[in-house]
């Protein structure tokens, strides 16, 4: 049976993992500083939060000490069941992160949704990537993190920022 594509023309497997793992790590960008960063001015103009910049420091950084104390047990399961499972379930728990974080209307409840941005988000899904393109990519594992690195520090930094103040601008924090 011949392939309908000729030899030379076909895209060596670990390229699609390159590109399915930046993307994951771009995905990471609502558990990341740079896209919490945007929500915290209208966290604190949110009345029904009553917080101050204080208190909301001491609750991100609280949430972010106390997911990070759990990545290594996370990282673990990476190592044991490979990053399939573990994406999927990061990617989920990413997801309803973001949920927590429209629906809360109390600190304790800001405070899950930022534990469970930073752990799912920012700690396992960017987990899971770096895994994935360190397993594929051996002798350029230096430069197919560098261009992933580029592409995430690009989107992240520049355009995701820009989008998520138009969101909000269009419907507000919670709907962003």
């Amino acid at each position: 049976m011949s392939s309908p594509l000729p030899c030379h023309a076909r895209v060596h497997y670990s390229y699609s993992i390159l590109l399915s793992a930046t993307l994951a790590k771009i995905c990471t960008a609502p558990g990341q500083s740079p896209g919490i960063g945007v929500v915290v001015p209208f966290l604190l103009a949110d009345a029904s939060l009553e917080l101050t910049n204080t208190a909301l420091t001491l609750i991100y950084l609280l949430a972010t000490s106390l997911s990070a104390l759990l990545l290594p047990f996370f990282g673990s399961l990476v190592s044991s069941r490979g990053v399939r499972l573990p994406a999927a379930g990061a990617s989920l728990g990413l997801s309803l992160s973001c949920f927590l974080l429209a629906a809360c209307a109390s600190r304790p409840a800001l405070f899950l949704a930022f534990f469970c941005l930073r752990f799912f988000g920012q700690g396992c899904l960017f987990t899971v990537a770096v895994t994935a393109i360190n397993g594929w990519w051996v002798k350029k594992r230096g430069r197919a993190m560098g261009a992933a690195g580029a592409a995430v520090s690009a989107v992240m930094l520049g355009l995701l920022p820009l989008l998520l103040r138009r969101l909000i601008g269009d419907g507000g924090w919670r709907h962003a």
